[in-house]
């Protein structure tokens, strides 16, 4: 495993910690997310471009099968893979990034 991937490695980028609602993914990984995850709300307005995008650069920087949900107000229940879980709030958005499969 590379050492980008642990759980441990300091923190690349701050982020407000009310930003982050649930976070079990290694920092830099996290750090991406949330890179991504700007990128996307300043390109789109529409959720579902917001959630391709992201989980297009997810995929493509991490490998598949990443899952992405974007709405104002939702609720759900998933598996995912260890370590592979995150959740966002954004300018009224929640944004759920999770790998499976």
């Amino acid at each position: 495993m590379d050492a980008s991937f642990r759980k441990d490695s300091p923190p690349v980028l701050r982020v407000d910690p009310a930003c982050l609602l649930i976070d079990d993914m290694p920092h830099r990984m996290r750090d991406d997310a949330v890179i991504f995850t700007l990128e996307a709300l300043e390109k789109y307005k529409i959720e579902q471009n917001i959630a391709t995008y992201i989980k297009y650069r997810m995929d493509t920087v991490y490998k598949p099968q990443f899952h992405v949900v974007v709405g104002r107000s939702y609720g759900c229940k998933v598996t995912h893979e260890y370590h592979m879980c995150l959740l966002l709030e954004f300018h009224g958005y929640k944004i759920l990034i999770f790998k499976a499969g």
